[in-house]
């Protein structure tokens, strides 16, 4: 599930129950609004084969797929 208005700053992961979320927001310092963020069940969490903060508007995931490709 994708997400608006993290409001996080810097860029980051964590463990929320049996979720994963993945964060990309303002930089360190600055003031905290906007900001992406994805949140991954236990399944796709485990497909995540790597990710990219780009900036607090884009957030870039690849997923493995069952052919075992990273797929951007």
């Amino acid at each position: 599930m994708g997400l608006q208005e993290v409001c996080c700053s810097g860029a980051g992961e964590m463990q929320i129950d049996k979720h994963h979320l993945l964060w990309s927001g303002s930089a360190d310092g600055e003031q905290r609004f906007g900001g992406v963020g994805l949140v991954l069940n236990q399944l796709s969490a485990a497909a995540l084969c790597t990710w990219h903060p780009v900036n607090d508007h884009i957030l870039v995931a690849g997923l493995s797929t069952i052919l075992g490709i990273c797929q951007w």
